[in-house]
């Protein structure tokens, strides 16, 4: 297979697996050596201590300045946030192997669509692509901004960090200051990344599940082989390319679209086999859902309550401002 496919498909993925490599927050790459994946290792529980040691020295910020409802609220703000970030890196950490398989599990039939000779289901896959690179481009570029702004444009005191913090020294004095002030920088930075790429991974897990549903509801219609032909597969041309402005009469799929290439040339077609077909996609795709659910169901929960919390505390603070 024409192997630009793959990677128009796969864009954002591969960028968010990359991503979560260089940051040392996924895994090597299988075919590196053991020495830099002993490295690599060592690297990725530095990076994990300076993420717990930020929001540590937050807590001990929090807890020595109790008395000031102000500070508690903007130090409960910080650690609500970054929580929910630690709590999805460990999730991603010990979960990386069935992260993996669900991967593949999800982009190899859209790879296999996207080379389907109805123009409708190309152009669904296009569509859903583009949507993904619009949603992570906009994110991303806030999130850059808010770093960006909290590290260099947030109103201090003079000598002070960006972020209220108490480490075991004095962190106005440099080079101390220099060197607290990095270790924010990091950590913060490392937390954006991390949340943008992993929230952007799992939507993508969503949104190309959702892909193959509508292509599955379609089959569903287009069982009748009195009406509708099955379609075959075709090679690429070009790159995943579409616009926002397309006709809906353009995602009308008129044919039996197969998931499988096994499933082209099938002898002695029928509706019982079409019907018998999509029950089985029907439910590769719900396991699919399951493992989903399982996977993050725990992350997102922690992620509301954490919402919820800034929430509160954010609306504490303008009534106390007030």
């Amino acid at each position: 297979m024409d192997t630009r496919r793959v990677v128009s498909h796969r864009e954002i993925l591969n960028t968010n697996v990359s991503v979560l490599r260089y940051f040392g927050l996924w895994a090597p790459h299988p075919e590196s050596s053991n020495l830099f994946k002993l490295f690599y290792a060592f690297y990725n529980k530095l990076v994990i201590i300076s993420m717990c040691s930020f929001i540590g020295t937050i807590v001990a910020d929090l807890l020595e300045n109790y008395q000031d409802l102000m500070i508690v609220t903007d130090d409960g703000c910080f650690i609500a946030g970054i929580s929910v970030v630690i709590f999805k890196i460990f999730n991603f950490q010990l979960r990386r192997k069935e992260i993996e398989n669900l991967i593949n599990a999800i982009h190899d039939p859209v790879e296999i669509l996207r080379c389907s000779s109805d123009e409708a289901v190309v152009n669904l896959v296009k569509s859903f692509v583009l949507y993904e690179k619009a949603v992570v481009y906009s994110f991303s570029s806030l999130g850059g901004f808010l770093v960006v702004a909290l590290l260099l444009f947030a109103p201090t005191e003079n000598g002070s960090l960006p972020i209220r913090a108490k480490y075991p020294f004095d962190s106005r004095e440099p080079p101390l200051h220099e060197i607290a002030f990095f270790l924010q920088a990091f950590a913060l930075t490392t937390t954006m990344v991390a949340i943008m790429t992993m929230d952007a991974t799992v939507i993508g897990f969503c949104r190309f599940t959702q892909l193959q549903l509508q292509v599955l509801t379609s089959n569903y219609v287009n069982c009748r082989i009195s009406s509708s032909n099955r379609s075959y597969f075709v090679s690429p041309e070009g790159d995943l390319e579409t616009s926002f402005f397309i006709p809906e009469e353009v995602f009308v799929i008129r044919s039996f679209v197969p998931f499988d290439p096994k499933e082209v040339n099938e002898p002695d077609d029928s509706f019982v086999k079409r019907f018998k077909t999509c029950v089985k996609h029907h439910q590769r795709l719900i396991a699919i859902v399951d493992a989903i659910n399982e996977l993050f169901d725990s992350s997102m929960l922690f992620q509301l309550f954490a919402s919820s919390s800034m929430i509160c505390l954010t609306g504490f603070q303008a009534v106390l401002v007030s």
